[in-house]
This record gives C-alpha cells, structure tokens and sequence, in this order.
C-alpha cells in the first residue's frame, strides 16, 4: 500500500513539475533588470535552445505568421571558450524579415541572454506581383546599366552556407568575365540601417534584393557592387546603397 501511494505521489510531482515547464512565461525566466529586448535569464533555469522562440513565441510578440530560423552559430572565442552565440532570423509567412537578426547568447551549455529584434504586427501580401526578371530591369535602368552588361540574377547563395558557396562558383561567373548579379526576395524596412521608424510594421515592404557589380553606367553610378532593394510589388526604389548591406 504504501509502494502505491509512493508512486501515486511521485505522479503527481512529476506531473506538476513538467506542467510548470510547459507554461512557464517570460517573467518566470526573466531577471529583473531585463529590457524588452534584452532578456537576461535567470539562474538554474533550462531553456530547450531548439524550441525557445516556438515555447515563448506570444511573449515575444511573434504571430501564428511568424518564425524564427537559425542563420549561424558563432564558435568560442580564446577570450570565452565555453560561449556560444546563436543567431536568428525572424520569417514572415516563410519571408525573411531583413534586419531581425536575434542573439542567443550561451554560457557552460545555459542560455545566459536574448537579444530580440522582433517585427510585431506584420502584414503583408508576400506574393510578388513583379517578375525577377522585370525587377532587375528596374534596378538595371536605376544604375545605368548597359542592356549588353546586363546579365541574368542567380539566386543569392547564403554566405554562411559552405556547400552552397562550394557549387555556386561556377554559377556566379559568366563565360565573359562579367559576374551575374544575385537576388533574394524579402521584407525591409526603408531606414533599415539607420533603424529610424523600424518598429512601424506597416512600413515594411515586399522587396527583391540585387547586389549587381557595375563595370559601366550611362548615368554616372560608381563602378563596384551595388545593392538595390525593388519593391516586389509597385517596383519603387526602397533602397539603393553602393556598399556592403549587413542584415
């Protein structure tokens, strides 16, 4: 009698205690001088890192529309060999949200701190009404761009994917010598590297970037990789920078 009320007690303990962790909320991991977007968690607390932004999705202000992917692991460093740092990219109905970039940060295995840079509120048609074909015409004309220079956009290849950069050598260059310009579609913010206004989710747009490198242009574009943003929907320029873009 006395092994079964045991184990009808330890049932019950065993229930709470994972009933606890599936609906703890972000004041229960959170130390109290945690910011909104920087969360410091609190000692003795284990976080899955591979369910983190799915468990607190809601505390972080991320819809039924909205995911978080993992972009890249920075390895230790000599000043911190047992640091880890995991980045994050926010994904709007599978879109990447350029500018979200979100920092888990990792200590002895324990998740020590969030950076969150979370887009709340987004909604957007992520369909594109223009063609990659009829946007880089667009951004080729914005450049001027010889119609003879102009090559066709490849797919642009994660820098951090090894195996994409291993296969994507011979695409990136035509028989010419003149390299393809690459395009990739997602949503940014006008003022994305200033972050004025970046919280306004009703600014963010539809885009598809181009990094082209210039070797001659009628209207005086310097020579070198320009990155142009085209909205994938009204064909606006939302952003033209000649210089590396960060995201």
């Amino acid at each position: 009698m006395k092994k079964i009320s045991f184990i009808i007690f330890f049932c019950l303990i065993t229930t709470m205690v994972m009933g606890q962790s599936d609906t703890l909320r972000l004041e229960d991991i959170a130390k109290k001088h945690s910011t909104a977007n920087r969360i410091y968690i609190k000692k003795n607390i284990d976080l899955n890192i591979k369910t983190l932004f799915e468990d607190f999705k809601k505390d972080f202000g991320l819809s039924d529309n909205d995911s978080i992917g993992l972009k890249v692991v920075v390895p230790p460093s000599k000043a911190c060999p047992n640091c880890l740092t995991h980045k994050y990219l926010q994904y709007y109905k599978g879109v990447p949200v350029m500018g979200t970039t979100h920092h888990v940060n990792i200590l002895n295995d324990r998740v020590k701190s969030i950076t969150l840079r979370t887009v709340k509120g987004l909604n957007l048609d992520v369909a594109p009404k223009l063609s990659v074909t009829e946007a880089s015409e667009i951004a080729f004309k914005h450049l001027g761009v010889p119609e003879k220079h102009r090559r066709t956009p490849i797919p642009y290849i994660d820098e951090y994917d090894e195996v994409e950069q291993e296969n994507a050598e011979e695409k990136t260059e035509e028989k010419d010598g003149f390299s393809a310009p690459t395009y990739a579609l997602g949503i940014v913010h006008p003022n994305t590297r200033t972050n004025e206004g970046r919280e306004n989710a009703e600014e963010y747009q539809l885009t598809y970037r181009f990094v082209i490198f210039v070797t001659a242009s009628t209207n005086g574009s310097k020579f070198g990789p320009h990155h142009i943003f085209v909205n994938a929907h009204t064909g606006e320029i939302v952003i033209s920078s000649h210089a590396v873009y960060h995201f």
